[in-house]
């Protein structure tokens, strides 16, 4: 069973599973710190990243574009419990990129 499973909310992890999918349709790759090392880094392979998320009460994503270029960063902080799953991305970086992948993944 995955971390992200275990240890968050069903609603949680369905949110990051859209997140995640949503970044990967973009043709961007993922890295994965969970506070102390990088996990995985610029994967585009999405069983690996869905296995190191929620490892740890948070996780900062990296995104990169096809030629490597940084894309921006999303905090996740993990609350469980059955809360909507909308407040798991707790910051972001200020930029179109971001923006676009928060409202896919947080359709008003």
């Amino acid at each position: 069973m995955l971390s992200l499973d275990q240890y968050t909310g069903r609603h949680e992890a369905a949110a990051v599973r859209r997140l995640i999918g949503h970044a990967l349709a973009q043709d961007w790759a993922v890295s994965v710190n969970d506070g102390e090392e990088w996990t995985v880094k610029q994967s585009r392979d999405r069983t690996e990243i869905l296995a190191a998320l929620a490892t740890t009460g948070g996780d900062t994503l990296r995104f990169r574009d096809s030629e490597g270029k940084t894309m921006g960063v999303m905090v996740l902080i993990y609350q469980g419990g059955e809360n909507p799953g909308d407040e798991v991305v707790s910051d972001y970086t200020d930029n179109e990129a971001m923006e676009y992948l928060y409202r896919r993944t947080f359709p008003a």
